[in-house]
Parts: structure tokens; sequence; C-alpha cells
């Protein structure tokens, strides 16, 4: 019963993101699922610094991408169309002894313009809405790790989406 129920929710999953991206719906992280490993390296990913590794998740049939070490940084670029709101989704398990910080860089000119910390959770999907600037043309997302603990994260999206309450993003010199 229990597999007849993951491979329920797996398809389910499946079908939901592939009639997503027939809706139109822009996807701003290539490789959502961290499934691209070239040798033993993310290939859609840039590992700046540290060590990454691929690792069981939350289901057997799934794999994460692991944060291995103290200090660990992973970045992607996007240059896809701007939008005003981009929705960050991303499935973790992150303990009290690690912290991972999601950055978004827009403009690709090495400041980072938002930063939030994950937080600490047992493979549960976290969801944050970031207001962008009025323009932009890229945004560079950055995932850094902090700390000898355990972090694994095991699908990760960026879409746009139109539910931001906030205020765009100001950001210096880019107008």
């Amino acid at each position: 019963m229990r597999k007849l129920l993951s491979s329920i929710l797996f398809a389910t999953f499946a079908f939901l993101t592939l009639s997503a991206e027939e809706c139109g719906t822009i996807h701003y992280i290539d490789d959502s699922g961290f499934d691209l490993w070239c040798d033993e390296e993310l290939c859609s990913w840039d590992v700046e610094m540290g060590e990454v590794a691929r690792a069981p998740s939350w289901h057997k049939a799934d794999y994460s991408v692991e944060f291995v070490g103290k200090e660990v940084v992973i970045s992607q670029l996007s240059t896809r169309a701007a939008t005003t709101c981009l929705r960050f989704e991303v499935l973790a398990d992150i303990d009290e002894n690690a912290r991972v910080f999601l950055e978004m860089d827009f403009f690709d000119d090495g400041v980072v313009d938002y930063e939030r910390e994950l937080g600490h959770v047992r493979w549960e999907r976290l969801v944050h809405l970031v207001a962008t600037p009025a323009t932009w043309d890229s945004v560079r997302f950055t995932l850094r790790k902090d700390g000898a603990g355990r972090a694994r994260l095991a699908q990760i999206e960026a879409t746009a989406d139109s539910d931001c309450a906030d205020d765009p993003l100001e950001i210096e010199n880019h107008n």
C-alpha cells in the first residue's frame, strides 16, 4: 500500500509539473530535482566552494544533493524573462548544526540583493515569495551552507508568481 501511495504521489507531481510548463509557467532554475550529475559534480550548478554529493532523500526513488563539510556554496545563473514576483520552493533536510541560506543576486553583479535562511527542517517544503526589482535581466541563485551539520536539498524551483505583497526590491545602481 505504501509503495502504491508513493507511486501515485510521484505520478501526480510529475503530471502537475508537466502541466504547469505547458501552461506557460516560467521556470528559473534548471535541474529542479538535482538529478543531473556529470561524474561526481552537479551538471547545472556551479560548486563555488566546498563539496557536494548525491545522497538519499525522503523517498528511495528521489535523490538529493548533500552539502559536504562546513562551508559549501553552489549557484546557478538564470537569464529567463523577468517577473515581478518569484516563488522559490525547496524540499530540504537541514539539521540544527547547519545553516543554509538562499541568496539572489539580480544582474549577477556580485552583490547579494536578497538573503534568507532556510531554517531547520526534516524533509519539509519551504516557500519564499520574493518581490523582484522593477526591472532585471538575470538573477544568480546561490545556496550557501555554514556549519558542520547535515544539509540536503531534494527539489528546488523558482517560478513566476503573482502573490507578492511586498514592495519591489530596491537595488542600488540599477534603475
